[in-house]
């Protein structure tokens, strides 16, 4: 891509954002025109005494309910589009997803033995509960390559059915933790579909290092991650330790996906959307993929929660059931479209 290509692109996808932002505060129950939400905005910057010209409602509305919502709906889309593409390129496979190699069932079941089981238990005012996530991601991820590498015939296909396995497992052995724990147990199965619901500043800022420190750390490795679409001969005879390369991006990938599952539960298939839209539209080269996937994964997410919580109003779907409605048509595309078109 030209520079002047690049500057644009970056230039469409932070105004598309900044767009969805402003667009998904203003619609809801009460309509809020851009006007009040930036007089609201104004009240939070530090160390200014901002008298806002609005009502102390309209602020609470905006501020302390649909912003951080939104904004930990950017966050997740992001950690879960960037994860997506990171284990694309691990893999070598254009359908790995955190999803469907059941890094995202891993985490919720380590989420749920935290939250049913023990109760959230705060570290040094740390809450353990994206540790458990993590972990419980990792165990699953570790189980599903294990699968993948023991199977005679070792391929994408079967890593990606492993994942699928691995997961309804997961996803089974959580539900019974939470029916035979909760009797109530409506408001933990909507978080499993993928919730909002619940958001507040608290998990936006609990998310946010995670996610920046994540971040950072794979943006280091775009390059490699071209490298190693080729084969792994061909990326060690320029130097990349190959197997530790991995091992580190399924970590951090692990990780993002971690966070993500634990502060909104299960949210399939934007990790599989963003990159490959992006693969349509500005091609296969991960020095770009990996950042304009993780903005465009915040876009379809914040959209995708926006629908949900206004479409049934006043009943609230799970945005996990519109990124579904999105995402398995998409699925069914890709398989039937073939996997080697999409891999340049």
């Amino acid at each position: 891509m030209q520079k002047l290509d690049i500057y644009r692109t970056y230039s469409l996808l932070i105004a598309t954002l900044l767009i969805t932002i402003v667009l998904s505060i203003s619609i809801g129950s009460v309509i809020i025109y851009p006007k009040d939400i930036f007089f609201s905005l104004m009240t939070l910057v530090p160390f200014f005494d901002y008298q806002a010209d609005i009502s102390e409602s309209l602020i609470v509305i905006i501020n302390q309910l649909r912003l951080p919502r939104i904004l930990l709906a950017g966050i997740v889309g992001f950690s879960i589009a960037l994860s997506g593409a990171t284990f694309q390129a691990i893999f070598k496979n254009p359908l790995a997803d955190p999803y469907l190699i059941g890094a995202a069932s891993g985490s919720a079941l380590g989420a749920t033995i935290v939250l049913m089981l023990i109760g959230p238990i705060i570290l040094m005012q740390i809450s353990i509960l994206p540790l458990a996530s993590f972990l419980g991601g990792v165990i699953a991820v570790g189980i599903t390559v294990m699968i993948s590498f023991s199977s005679r015939s070792m391929s994408s296909n079967t890593l990606i059915l492993s994942g699928i396995a691995v997961g309804a497992l997961a996803n089974a052995i959580t539900s019974l933790i939470i029916i035979s724990s909760d009797p109530d147990v409506r408001p933990l199965l909507s978080w499993l579909l993928g919730s909002f619901n619940t958001a507040n500043w608290d998990e936006v800022l609990i998310t946010i290092p995670y996610v920046l420190i994540s971040t950072i750390l794979l943006f280091r490795y775009r390059r490699i991650m071209n490298i190693i679409q080729s084969s792994d001969s061909e990326a060690q005879l320029v130097g990349v330790e190959v197997n530790k390369t991995k091992y580190i991006l399924i970590l951090i990938s692990t990780l993002l996906t971690a966070i993500a599952v634990s502060v909104s539960g299960i949210i399939g298939f934007i990790g599989l959307v963003a990159p490959h839209a992006v693969r349509l539209i500005w091609g296969y080269d991960y020095k770009y993929l990996i950042p304009f996937s993780a903005l465009l994964g915040s876009i379809i997410l914040i959209l995708a929660d926006t629908i949900g919580r206004t479409i049934l109003y006043p009943q609230e779907l799970p945005v996990g059931v519109i990124t579904a409605f999105i995402g398995a048509p998409f699925f069914i595309f890709l398989i039937i479209k073939g996997r080697s078109s999409f891999y340049g």
